[in-house]
């Protein structure tokens, strides 16, 4: 396929580009369980080089938790943890990421560190209580 072709190019030379992998994921989300080995392969390739960082390793999360490997995509959301950065986006993704897959400790961690980043976000905020809710802490949700 072409696109597939021209997309897996765009991510080798803009690995961090959001955009591109939106259409990556629209694309091989509708070829079923092909496009779901397809995108492993794809995410692992494009991401090699560079998954040292907080948005790779969550990116990397996502293309696995996308083929439904909830351990694996686990693996990558708690290897982003411990990397550092200032970006509070980043650590409010990652809060999602690990909302996902059900890790609600470590997205309250994440919210967290997203609140002292970024304080004026109010979604931030709200992340956060949603996140002390499912992970059983109402009183740290008001």
């Amino acid at each position: 396929m072409a696109a597939i072709a021209a997309l897996r190019q765009a991510l080798h030379l803009e690995p961090t580009n959001q955009e591109i992998w939106k259409d990556w994921e629209h694309i091989v989300g509708a070829m079923g369980k092909d496009g779901q080995s397809r995108q492993l392969e794809i995410c692992r390739d494009a991401l090699a080089s560079r998954a040292n960082s907080l948005a790779m390793l969550l990116q990397l999360g996502n293309c696995y938790a996308l083929a439904g490997r909830t351990e694996d995509a686990r693996k990558a959301f708690r290897d982003a943890a411990i990397q550092r950065s200032d970006n509070a986006l980043d650590w409010f993704s990652l809060g999602n990421a690990f909302e996902g897959v059900k890790l609600y400790d470590q997205a309250v961690t994440s919210f967290q560190e997203a609140v002292r980043l970024d304080p004026k976000k109010d979604y931030y905020l709200y992340s956060l209580g949603m996140a002390y809710l499912h992970a059983g802490k109402r009183r740290n949700a008001k």
